[in-house]
């Protein structure tokens, strides 16, 4: 596994998800990962996205999901939308706890991601795709 450093800027959705599209290789081999820090209540959720590709992993800041309001809900559909049209049809969420999210995301240690990977569970995209039912 090789993180490069995470990309984006905290608690900004529209910042991170430009970078994330321009920096994002999809396709049938990758698989996305939310990572988040809240279970079972999204609308206040923040998230972290993972894109896991054999030959390389790409890392956002924590700046999508209800906690950053309408932006970070938006931003989170728009990224799925984007990985499900780029081919990507694995899809994960792993829950971290909050006083490991921060420093999970702000400084990947490689060892503790494949941990979170191995025991993240299959998600529905379209669960972030259509927020409405949140």
């Amino acid at each position: 596994m090789h993180i490069a450093d995470p990309i984006g800027v905290p608690g900004a959705p529209a910042e991170t998800l430009t970078a994330l599209l321009q920096q994002a290789r999809f396709g049938p081999e990758a698989a996305l990962y939310l990572l988040t820090d809240t279970q079972g209540q999204r609308r206040e959720a923040r998230y972290s996205l993972l894109l896991h590709r054999p030959d390389h992993d790409l890392l956002t800041r924590e700046a999508f999901g209800g906690r950053f309001g309408e932006a970070g809900i938006h931003a989170l559909a728009t990224a799925v939308n984007a990985a499900l049209e780029g081919g990507v049809t694995r899809f994960f969420e792993t829950v971290i706890d909050r006083s490991d999210f921060n420093r999970m995301v702000a400084e990947p240690d490689p060892h503790e991601l494949r941990v979170l990977l191995a025991s993240a569970n299959p998600t529905d995209p379209m669960i972030y795709t259509h927020p409405g039912g949140w």
